[in-house]
């Protein structure tokens, strides 16, 4: 039986019984996208890089507001905008100028 997969215990989980006695339980459960994805490192970007992000742009260097972690070349990215809400996940890159510039590979929001 597995009892883990990442960060997530079974000691986390919820039994379908319990789901069957209570349904409300669910919408009490759901782990925001943010949450689940805490395990990668996050950058916030101002608006000209919201802008591009969800338009599929390359995001650079000069549209980043803050990271919280050392970020590596290949690394998966969070991308949040300046209020704080998750636009997508992103992928560093190295630039000719050898900045480290974010390419959008996922976009979970409308433009």
């Amino acid at each position: 039986v597995r009892t883990r997969s990442g960060q997530w215990t079974i000691e986390k989980s919820i039994q379908l019984n319990e789901i069957k006695d209570n349904p409300r339980i669910v919408s009490s459960s759901i782990i925001s996208m943010d949450n689940a994805l805490s395990f990668m490192p996050s950058v916030v970007v101002n608006e000209m890089g919201k802008r591009k992000f969800t338009n599929g742009v390359i995001v650079d260097t000069a549209d980043i507001l803050s990271h919280n972690a050392e970020i590596k070349i290949d690394d998966n990215v969070r991308i949040h905008d300046i209020s704080g809400d998750l636009l997508g996940i992103g992928r560093a890159f190295q630039s000719v100028s050898k900045s480290i510039n974010f390419k959008p590979t996922k976009v979970f929001v409308n433009n």
